[in-house]
């Protein structure tokens, strides 16, 4: 084989092409471009059912367990710098808690020449740990809180709220078919044929009275040239907030380009709707 040299680009030479492809090859840092992949294509997330909080078999009052099982469990993680990076469920883990409010991460530990445990046994760093912290660390994806009371004497799923975490099952999406109705549902796909304003779904059930659960989702998809506006329902004074900027606004309008699914997340804490 004859050798071969190459001039290759900074960083930033990188970023300023107008156009960028994932992964090239004698890409000169492929561990990055791989893990770019899915970065914008897929949200950071929990996939599939896996990776749960639960009490331990013995309900201790001092720990909890990350249900991991393998072909169950799944997540996406970014980075500081944007990286997507996959986290596979091997063995359950057991989280040690204490008394209050535990909020538990699911962290990844990955930058260029740092040398994990994952390829190096004598290495001191894991390639993904569990950490339990008040504030948010980096590259780390949120899995649920713990709070124990002094009271308590054992945990139960009552101490256990998964408010705030982001689950995303692509299974579900090929369950349902695309509805024509103007009135959206939750876990329901919705495609506009013309400029007819559509409601998104109650965040109060109607039947129950009762929130929907946070993370509940809806999505919209137009058919036509058209700039429907999407409406919150208004029974509870919710809006819209797009998660790339933080923008917020009480309807969205689909600009007439526009040609793809886009899926709506429930914040229950923030009472919007997030795209």
């Amino acid at each position: 084989m004859s050798n071969i040299s190459i001039d290759a680009l900074t960083e930033e030479e990188i970023n300023a092409l107008p156009l960028r492809a994932e992964v090239q090859f004698f890409e000169p840092k492929p561990d990055r471009a791989i893990n770019r992949v899915l970065s914008g294509i897929l949200p950071a997330a929990l996939y599939g059912k896996g990776f749960n909080l639960t009490p331990t078999a013995t309900n201790d009052v001092d720990k909890v367990l990350l249900v991991s099982e393998p072909e169950q469990s799944a997540a996406l993680v970014e980075t500081e710098n944007k990286e997507m990076v996959k986290v596979c469920g091997q063995h359950n883990v057991e989280i040690p808690v204490s008394l209050g409010i535990n909020k538990i991460w699911l962290k990844v530990n990955y930058s260029h020449n740092v040398i994990t445990k994952q390829v190096d046994k004598g290495a001191a760093l894991d390639a993904v740990e569990v950490i339990v912290s008040d504030v948010r660390p980096a590259s780390s994806l949120y899995l649920g809180s713990v709070t124990i009371n002094s009271q308590d004497t054992f945990i139960t799923a009552e101490n256990i709220d998964f408010t705030n975490v982001i689950r995303f099952d692509f299974s579900l999406l090929g369950l349902y078919p695309f509805s024509r109705s103007a009135q959206c549902k939750i876990y329901k796909r919705h495609t506009v044929d013309g400029s007819q304003d559509i409601i998104a779904p109650p965040v109060i059930d109607p039947d129950t009275g009762l929130m929907i659960p946070d993370g509940a989702w809806f999505s919209v998809k137009k058919s036509k040239k058209s700039k429907p506006k999407l409406l919150p329902h208004g029974n509870n004074g919710e809006n819209f907030i797009r998660v790339a900027d933080g923008a917020e606004d009480s309807q969205v309008t689909m600009v007439e380009g526009d040609i793809f699914e886009r899926v709506f997340i429930y914040n229950k804490s923030l009472n919007a709707w997030e795209l």
